[in-house]
């Protein structure tokens, strides 16, 4: 394990035929899981040796991305689901909170005055 700091971090979600994947930027963008899909995906990363892959364990689905990334020079980072959904619950509880409030904030703006 390094201490390194990178400056781009990249969120992929691997199935066995795609990849979904969710850049610094706030883009996301599926792509097939093969050599194609990797192929685009690393032109999309612009700074390679500034930029981490994290990626969930799925049984094996993940293991040909991650060693293709890692042969082209970017770091890969394979996270154990189970440990990042215990932190999860408070996240999405913080998540649904602004949720409601933009609801509660746009819906008198969306309803007729007469409502």
């Amino acid at each position: 394990m390094t201490n390194k700091t990178y400056q781009f971090n990249i969120g992929v979600d691997i199935a066995k035929h795609k990849v979904d994947v969710s850049f610094s930027d706030q883009r996301v963008v599926s792509f097939e899981n093969n050599q194609s899909g990797f192929k685009l995906l690393l032109k999309e990363i612009e700074n390679k040796s500034q930029t981490r892959v994290v990626m969930e364990a799925t049984g094996g689905y993940e293991k040909p991305l991650a060693h293709f990334l890692q042969d082209h020079g970017v770091a890969v980072s394979i996270v154990n689901a189970n440990r990042v959904r215990e932190g999860a619950d408070s996240i999405e509880c913080k998540l649904y909170v602004t949720v409601g409030t933009i609801l509660i904030n746009l819906i008198p703006k969306l309803l007729p005055s007469s409502f």
